[in-house]
């Protein structure tokens, strides 16, 4: 058919994704009128005033910019091309201490990267973790980021430098949070295996392990005064002072391990590091009660101010501290009380007391009866109560506060109650903005006598103020269409269908699919454009057909029981006045599209074809001049069989048979030569329509085959599966052309754009994301990806190993083994040139090599040339190149050409790390050098000199340009 040049697909746009269900959410600019979020492998930053997209922050950024922190056992970065990459989805965002300049990205493959708000673009990229990252912190200044990870380990990365400082290990579980005490120069870490541990910066010592938890620690807040450690489990709220003690003073050698009983509880904890009575710098307070028996996600401790009425009529300002708590559906919020408020609420409750006593004509209160009302006004004894919970519709993933935005202007100006502002992230892909009351009494308003003054929870409100929801779907997209012209798409969920603009990738149309009561959502599984592109029909879960108009965004007919069970299948007819549908009910219908009276498009049925199991894909022939009568319909059935009918007349034309499990769907090339199926058993097969025969079997996916298209006016097709993989196919010579790696969860629905001749497909899937791949003018060389297939399972397999290899067993990352093979590369080349410029006279053969290298060298010296060679290695791989580098190089590099450039002045930071790293690793070799050394000795000797009245200049250069 045509010429077997192939050209390459790349993803040129992501839509549909709101906030994925790994990341958190936060408040963003100085007004906090925007909000980021992490969708997938990018980080999103919504206008909350328009609900609009404002920004998005690609990861499409080269792999030599990543900076490696990563010991013998941490996972490495690949060098096969991107398209074939595993991408890491955003797991964690942190801001630095402003909110406004950085922005931290934790990945699930362990990865982190730091991006400027102000240029939108990735200033800087590590990997030392070989798991998700679960949690960042940035110090004040923002040049020291802390990350803990899935991996059990807590890595700081100094922004400056770009390098690695230090890794803390420790725990046995995954970390899940991390709080970093600038005035104490401390780390507190949380994790799922019940401990929390402190550890000291300088020294990266663990100083304290607290073990009073019972269970895993879910998450830990520190107050704004840095004195209190809020720590919630999967069951229960814990209190804890912190002191700024030295370790030092209260060291004493483990001899021994003790148990304590902490106050008020039947808990024992260890005692470390000294005896039963000494000081600790993370004490026990106390639990504190909740009323949600749900497991606690996140803790928010946050200080916000509300204008107060006075006696006198007017406004004061007052602070107050609140505790917000998550656990899956409910927030609740606990009141922070300070010495002032708890000293004020006893001395109300004394007046109720007596107030009461003497309405009812009873003695006034004993000294010992007020007694027992006097509080414990120590802050962290008794200052943190529960006061209300505010519950939301859908699972929450992460909670943001802001005190202070625009945000705050909505509501009623007379309300006088406190407001907490903050952004819900869902897991149905949803953003939302509440405003929250807290209940505060007034002023002139008689209090009611009471034993106590807790809120009741129907005294709780909470208001809607932005929605951030249309740009995605609440669940996952089961199918998508394209329009007839490609510049629509049709995109299929439970509750919900949508209509996008292709081009812009916004969203044009949401329509809710409702049963006919107008509550009961109605699950669509399948769907098409009606010709004309002014309506869109859905087959549905429950059996149902429904017509809508785009016009009005309203549902024209609902049909109820147009089947009676699951539609899975629905394909316009070749003269574009009906429709076909397959359904799990062992029917196969055509229908029809008709006016009414009133000139709207209706629905009716025609005819119904009765098939012996469910039907589970259709597909029909393509019109053409030969067989404008003949139409074929292919109908796979769940025996694993597809039957090929004649569709004017339903009589039977061919059977295939061969897969051995259902096939799950299938399609019909242009000329009606080709029908490929995809089956449950992960293979494709393509056959022959004029015989029935079986062309190739291939086993195609890892997973079950849940789409296949073919490009349009050719054999090439598209496939999809489970195994979250899109291929590309040459339906003649049965190769595989491409594969796209792009989604992170099971690939539902594929749409070729036939109008434009397979220019683009969409696929979508099971992370609800809407991804486009367009066609590019670049071709495609099968060899080529072979070989970069083959180098990107060999690199995979690599990793894996490096995961299990143990501590003491030192492995180099794959960044830093190729930097060394170029490294001693080099060397080889400036070496043999140098030796046949030395034989130029002598030997003819040597003043051809002297200009094969002149042409490596690229016109340069070796000495320049082996300079840039050097200077390309990352400062935090330099350590591992050197070490690979054999020992009679490394003194070559050092005795010929790092002398050269210290004593013309060039590089001189580079050189002394070069001569320390060289030195360290081979200094023992150097003592059994024979009779050589003492020749090498005087060179190092010289170099030595050298190197001390460089750096003296350069220290008295950079002295007078500071003055």
């Amino acid at each position: 058919m045509s010429s077997h040049t192939y050209l390459r697909y790349q993803l040129h746009s992501t839509f549909g994704v709101v906030v994925s269900q790994l990341s958190n959410s936060l408040f963003y600019s100085h007004d906090n009128s925007l909000a980021i979020s992490g969708t997938l492998e990018d980080v999103c930053v919504w206008n909350l005033r328009t609900g609009a997209l404002h920004s998005r922050l690609s990861t499409s950024i080269p792999n030599k910019n990543y900076s490696n922190f990563a010991d013998d056992d941490s996972t490495r970065q690949s060098n096969a091309p991107t398209h074939l990459q595993s991408i890491g989805e955003v797991t964690c965002l942190e801001l630095s201490q402003d909110r406004t300049t950085f922005l931290a990205v934790g990945y699930s493959n362990g990865e982190v990267k730091i991006w400027n708000l102000f240029t939108k673009k990735c200033t800087q990229q590590f990997k030392g973790h070989s798991a998700a990252i679960t949690c960042l912190a940035f110090n004040r200044s923002g040049t020291i980021l802390f990350s803990g990870s899935a991996d059990t380990r807590v890595i700081a990365w100094d922004l400056v430098q770009e390098i690695g400082l230090f890794k803390l290990s420790g725990h046995k579980d995954a970390i899940t949070s991390l709080i970093w005490l600038e005035d104490h120069r401390r780390i507190i870490t949380g994790s799922k295996d019940t401990l929390i541990k402190l550890w000291e910066f300088d020294t990266q010592y663990c100083s304290q392990t607290v073990v009073g938890c019972r269970n895993e620690i879910c998450d830990m807040s520190l107050s704004p005064d840095g004195k209190l450690l809020l720590v919630g489990t999967a069951a229960e709220l814990r209190l804890y002072s912190i002191k700024n003690i030295d370790p030092l003073l209260n060291y004493v050698k483990k001899e021994k391990t003790g148990l304590k009983r902490e106050p008020g509880s039947d808990r024992m904890e260890v005692v470390e590091d000294g005896e039963e009575g000494e000081e600790k710098a993370i004490e026990f307070v106390k639990g504190i009660e909740r009323k949600a028996k749900e497991k606690i996600q996140q803790i928010k401790w946050v200080s916000h101010t509300y204008k107060k009425s006075t006696k006198e009529g007017g406004d004061a300002q007052e602070t107050r501290q609140v505790v917000l708590v998550l656990s899956d559906k409910i927030l609740e919020s606990f009141r922070v009380f300070n010495s002032q408020e708890l000293q004020s609420k006893a001395k109300r409750q004394k007046k109720r007391m007596r107030e009461k006593r003497a309405k009812l004509g009873q003695a006034a209160p004993s000294q010992e009866e007020v007694g027992e009302m006097d509080v414990d006004t120590t802050p962290g004894v008794s200052d943190i109560r529960y006061e209300m919970q505010y519950h939301f519709n859908d699972k929450v993933r992460s909670v943001d506060v802001c005190a202070t935005s625009y945000l705050n202007n909505f509501g009623s100006k007379t309300d006088q109650r406190p407001k907490l502002t903050v952004l819900v992230a869902a897991v149905n892909n949803s953003l939302t903005v509440y405003n929250l009351y807290g209940n505060v009494k007034k002023q002139n308003e008689s209090e009611k006598p009471s034993a106590d003054n807790e809120r009741a929870d129907s005294e709780s409100t909470i208001t809607r103020v932005v929605s951030i929801e249309d740009p995605g779907h609440r669940s996952d997209v089961r199918f998508i269409a394209l329009s007839s012209d490609d510049s629509l798409l049709l995109s299929i969920s439970n509750g919900m269908i949508k209509i996008w603009n292709v081009a812009s990738n916004a969203v044009i149309r949401s329509m809710a699919t409702l049963l006919e009561d107008g509550e009961t959502p109605t699950y669509g599984l399948t769907g098409a454009f009606v010709p004309g592109d002014k309506y869109v029909v859905i087959g549905t879960k429950q059996g149902s057909l429904e017509l809508y108009s785009l016009n009005s965004s309203a549902k024209t007919q609902h049909i109820k029981n147009a089947h009676s069970s699951s539609i899975w299948s629905l394909v316009i007819l070749n003269d574009q006045k009906g429709f076909v549908t397959g359904s799990a009910d062992h029917d196969v219908k055509i229908w029809n599209f008709e006016l009414n009276a009133v000139k709207k498009l209706t629905i009716t049925h025609f005819k119904t074809i009765k098939m012996t199991e469910d039907v589970l894909a259709v597909a029909l022939s393509h019109r053409s001049l030969q067989h404008k009568t003949n139409d074929l319909i292919a109908i796979a059935l769940l025996d694993n069989t597809i039957k090929v009918l004649f569709l004017n007349e339903f009589k039977f034309y061919l059977s295939l048979y061969g897969h051995k499990l259902p096939v799950l769907c299938l399609d019909i090339s242009s000329d009606n030569q080709l029908l490929v199926s995809g089956s449950a058993d992960k293979n494709i097969k393509i056959w022959g329509l004029d015989y029935g025969d079986c062309h190739r079997s291939i086993f195609a996916h890892d997973d079950s085959v849940m789409g296949i298209k073919f490009v349009h006016n050719t054999h090439y097709f598209f496939s999809c599966g489970k195994d979250k993989v899109i291929k590309y196919w040459d339906g003649d010579k049965f190769e595989l052309i491409l594969t796209l790696r792009a989604h992170f969860s099971d690939v539902w629905g594929l749409a070729v754009a036939n109008a434009h001749k397979g220019s683009f497909i969409a696929t979508t899937g099971h992370d609800r994301s809407i991804r486009v791949f367009e066609q590019t003018e670049e071709q495609v060389f099968l060899d080529e990806e072979r070989e970069n297939e083959l180098e990107y399972m060999f690199d995979k397999a690599v990793e894996n190993n490096l995961e299990r290899v143990a501590d003491e067993d030192k492995q180099h990352s794959l960044e830093a083994v190729r930097a060394g093979e170029e490294l001693l590369e080099a060397l080889i080349l400036v070496t043999r040139n140098k030796e046949a410029k030395s034989n130029i006279d002598v030997d003819e053969t040597s003043k051809s090599d002297a200009q094969k290298n002149l042409l490596l060298l690229g016109g340069k010296t070796e000495s320049e040339y082996l300079l840039g060679v050097l200077k390309g290695v990352k400062a935090n791989d330099l350590k591992e190149v050197l070490e690979i580098l054999p020992y009679n190089m490394a003194m070559k590099l050092i005795l010929e050409y790092v002398s050269e450039w210290v004593k013309a002045g060039r590089e001189i930071e580079l050189c002394v790390k070069v001569l320390v790293e060289i030195m360290k690793d081979n200094q023992w070799k150097l003592g059994v050098s024979g009779g050589a050394e003492s020749e090498v000795r005087k060179i190092l000797e010289d170099l030595r000199r050298d190197v001390h009245s460089t750096l003296k200049k350069e220290k008295d250069r950079m002295g007078f340009n500071r003055a």
